[in-house]
């Protein structure tokens, strides 16, 4: 493997971030906005655990992107650049999933903005190879 290359555990959360990524960008925003919004935010949280795991951390069970966040701008200072990004999404990971809150079409497109925003910033960092931008998948190399 090459150094420029991350290692397989890294790819596997990369991996696992694109699926939601892909989830994301297929559904409707004016039929699942709550979806896209929390396939958005599990999108980050997962490259930002494929960052801890570059930097042989074993992140938390937790889906809070501020706490992964900083936890990641410990090792990488460039990850603060990320953080309007990460307070946007953060409260998808739990909140949306009640019936009390909703998140409506506008908020779904702000999501897939913030996601691709802070996921091209994590996929820079991380050195990852390879990107289908039309689609959302990662380059068969990549995987």
């Amino acid at each position: 493997m090459s150094e420029n290359r991350p290692r397989r555990d890294v790819l596997g959360w990369v991996r696992k971030a694109e699926e939601d990524r892909a989830m994301a960008l297929y559904l409707n925003p004016d039929l699942h906005p709550n979806g896209i919004c929390f396939h958005c935010q599990q999108c980050i949280e997962k490259y930002l655990k494929a960052l801890l795991v570059s930097h042989d951390e074993t992140p938390e069970r937790m889906h809070d992107l501020i706490a992964l966040g900083t936890e990641s701008a410990d090792h990488v200072p460039e990850v603060k650049d990320i953080f309007p990004d990460l307070e946007f999404l953060n409260p998808y990971s739990v909140m949306i999933r009640y019936p009390d809150r909703d998140a409506d079409p506008g908020e779904a497109r702000d999501a897939v903005e913030a996601m691709d925003h802070a996921r091209t910033v994590l996929r820079s960092i991380l050195a990852v190879p390879g990107d289908d931008t039309t689609t959302g998948a990662p380059c068969a190399e990549t995987l």
